[in-house]
C-alpha cells in the first residue's frame, strides 16, 4: 500500500472552475502511482491534486523522467492562471493506506504545520491527540492523519475529512487552538473527486 502522498497546488483559472475534471487528462498520465484525487480548493480557485505513491523512490522515479514531466506540465497548462507557481509537498505515512478516507470525504481540510522553535515535541504530541479525537466515533470528522513533510524537515501535513467545511466540532476547534500556540498553521479545505482511470 501506498505511504507517500504528494500534494501538488496551484491558482486556477476560469476553465478550471467551470469543469473540475479537466485535470482528468492529468490524473491519466499519473496511472504509475497508486491513486490520484483532483479538484478544487473552497476558499481561493486552486487545484489540487492528491497522487499516492508507494513510495518516494517511485515518485522521484516518475519525475526523473522528462517525458513525464513535459506531459503532465502540458496537462495543466490549460488551467493554470499566467505566471502561478506550484506548491509541492510530499509527506511519509506510517500508516498504509491513512490517508485514503479522508481524501474520499466530501471536503478534506489540509494544513501544513510548522512549529515554532522549541516546540516541536508538544507539536508531535497535540498531532497525536488531534488525529486520535478525529478518528473517535464521537467526531463529526470522517477522519484526520497526519505525516511528516519531505521537503521541510520539522512541519508536518495534517489532513481531515469533512461532510462539509461548517462540521468542525468545539473539541476539535479546541485542540487546533492548542495547535496554533505552538505551531505556524495554514490550512485550506478542498473537494476532492478520486480519478477512477483512463
Amino acid at each position: 500500500m501506498p505511504s507517500n502522498l504528494e500534494i501538488v497546488s496551484i491558482l486556477a483559472n476560469e476553465v478550471f472552475t467551470k469543469d473540475n475534471t479537466v485535470l482528468k487528462h492529468g490524473a491519466d498520465i499519473l496511472a504509475p502511482c497508486s491513486s490520484v484525487w483532483y479538484g478544487q480548493q473552497v476558499e481561493e480557485v486552486r487545484s489540487y491534486l492528491a497522487i499516492a505513491w508507494d513510495s518516494l523512490g517511485d515518485h522521484k522515479s516518475f519525475m526523473a523522467d522528462e517525458e513525464n514531466v513535459d506531459k503532465v506540465r502540458g496537462s495543466l497548462g490549460p488551467i493554470v492562471v499566467k505566471g502561478a507557481t506550484r506548491d509541492l509537498i510530499n509527506a511519509h505515512f506510517e500508516v498504509e493506506g491513512a490517508p485514503f478516507s479522508v481524501l474520499s470525504a466530501p471536503v478534506t481540510e489540509f494544513g501544513i504545520v510548522t512549529p515554532k522553535a522549541g516546540h516541536e515535541a508538544e507539536v508531535k504530541n497535540i498531532l497525536t491527540k488531534l488525529a486520535a479525537f478525529l478518528n473517535e466515533a464521537e467526531s463529526a470528522a470522517v477522519g484526520g492523519v497526519f505525516a511528516p513533510t519531505v521537503e521541510k524537515e520539522g512541519s508536518y501535513l495534517l489532513l481531515v475529512g469533512w461532510d462539509s467545511v461548517e462540521e468542525k466540532s468545539a473539541k476539535g476547534l479546541e485542540i487546533e487552538e492548542e495547535l496554533l500556540a505552538h505551531a505556524e498553521v495554514s490550512f485550506s479545505h478542498v473537494k476532492l473527486l478520486q480519478h477512477e482511470g483512463a
